[in-house]
């Protein structure tokens, strides 16, 4: 319910309904290529049910909004490159460990971890999605490496004021060259637990008008007896 003096007659409620937009549309595909190689597409849209407003534009009907956008090569054993649009190594690793990401309790727009409230979350893409080149390991024995490098040279240099008033440099067309992002874990079970541990790294390149923030990150998710799961990470 949103109530705001002066503008509801008395007697009288407003709701308001909130999508957050966990809803998706779009084209995923795969091409066998042989040889143990798979081509891979995606092309997906996040979809608002509520109030057409899915890009946070309520002045305007959007119910879509751009997310995930690549083309990439998948070889079994060794992983995909992908080259397009996503989400980052350390942004992805965060959210997946969110139980209410994708609502208005999720952690990383509650202060619970780096989000676009704070700024250095903007940098950090864990509110967005960035242009470049991305690789996502297979596992190895449990072990995995993924990375992100951007390789953007067009579009307007993003600035910040004392990291609060950051464009969102997730948007298409900002110069993203020289960000790295990247994230080595472990998958795998122990005492009757199944495990992830992993360890993040985060740089922005700054664009030459911001200086050269870093962001680092630890993470555990532990399921014991089928029905718990603990999920732990800590930021800096």
């Amino acid at each position: 319910t949103n109530l705001v003096a002066g503008s509801v007659p008395a007697g009288y409620s407003r709701s308001n309904l909130i999508d957050n937009s966990p809803s998706r549309l779009g084209i995923k595909a795969t091409e066998d290529l042989g040889g143990g190689r798979t081509g891979i597409v995606v092309y997906e849209l996040a979809l608002d049910l509520t109030d057409g407003s899915a890009g946070g534009n309520t002045s305007i009907n959007a119910p879509l909004a751009a997310r995930k956008m690549y083309v990439g090569l998948d070889a079994k054993g060794v992983g995909s490159l992908l080259l397009g649009r996503d989400g980052t190594p350390y942004a992805s690793s965060g959210t997946a460990l969110d139980p209410l990401v994708g609502t208005t309790l999720e952690a990383r727009n509650n202060y619970g971890m780096s989000g676009h409230r704070d700024g250095w979350g903007v940098l950090n893409a864990h509110n967005s999605f960035v242009d470049g080149v991305f690789f996502n390991s297979a596992s190895w024995a449990g072990l995995y490496v993924n990375a992100y490098m951007g390789v953007g040279h067009s579009g307007t240099e993003y600035t910040c004021e004392a990291m609060t008033n950051c464009t969102n440099v997730g948007s298409a067309g900002f110069r993203n060259a020289g960000d790295l992002s990247a994230v080595v874990g472990w998958k795998g079970s122990a005492g009757g637990m199944a495990l992830n541990v992993f360890g993040g790294y985060a740089k922005n390149a700054g664009g030459g008008q911001v200086d050269e923030p870093t962001a680092m990150k630890l993470g555990a998710q532990m399921t014991f007896a089928k029905a718990h799961t603990v999920s732990l990470q800590y930021e800096m």
